[in-house]
């Protein structure tokens, strides 16, 4: 499978590795394709990794995977261009946390997810939330002596929902399915009240 991955930080590059030691074609995309970071990730994945613009990547995958600052949604979408997300299955992993007036909070209120903000932009894009809650480490080929090996899934598309869990599954997962998008406004809720105790200590 080809998969493109929008976002070159800690969450993507090990989504890259992970997926690409899997034998998935992985195209990481990043600001700047000559970072030392993204030469290594060429260099050691066996011919499976590949580096490009958000916008190459986008076009790149047939699964796209959304992993740059969660409160920039609309922002990001005009670097990789709506319509190289048309069509395609996208995991939206992002947080939506923000930082206003000394608080951590959810950059898109209570009644709404970065999820729905991407949904609603690229109407045909099917959107599944997933691996937001887990640590980057965990993303692939999970520990169970490090925590729960369930990984909560939720989307409108039930084709692409299926599609993802077997991603997920292939990678070491059992999937819980929580129900249509919405659902991943709890899913980031859990990690924005996270990081706001966090930030709180």
């Amino acid at each position: 499978m080809r998969i493109g991955i929008i976002g070159s930080g800690m969450v993507g590059s090990s989504l890259a590795a992970g997926l690409a030691r899997h034998g998935h074609d992985v195209m990481l995309g990043t600001r700047d394709t000559s970072n030392p970071a993204m030469m290594e990730f060429v260099a050691t994945s066996d011919g499976q990794g590949y580096a490009g613009s958000y916008a190459e990547a986008a076009r790149f995958g047939d699964i796209v995977i959304t992993a740059y600052p969660g409160s920039l949604v609309l922002e990001t979408l005009e670097t990789i261009g709506a319509g190289n997300l048309a069509d395609k299955v996208v995991i939206d992993v992002v947080n939506p946390i923000a930082h206003v007036d000394g608080a951590t909070v959810a950059a898109y209120g209570a009644e709404d997810s970065a999820a729905e903000v991407l949904q609603r932009a690229v109407p045909s894009a099917r959107v599944v939330k997933a691996y937001n809650t887990i640590f980057a480490r965990r993303m692939v080929d999970p520990d169970p002596g490090d925590g729960p090996t369930t990984m909560r899934i939720a989307g409108d598309d039930a084709g692409a929902k299926a599609e993802v869990s077997a991603l997920l599954e292939s990678t070491g997962w059992s999937v819980r399915d929580l129900g249509g998008l919405e659902h991943a406004r709890e899913l980031e809720a859990e990690v924005v009240e996270w990081a706001a105790s966090r930030d709180a200590d």
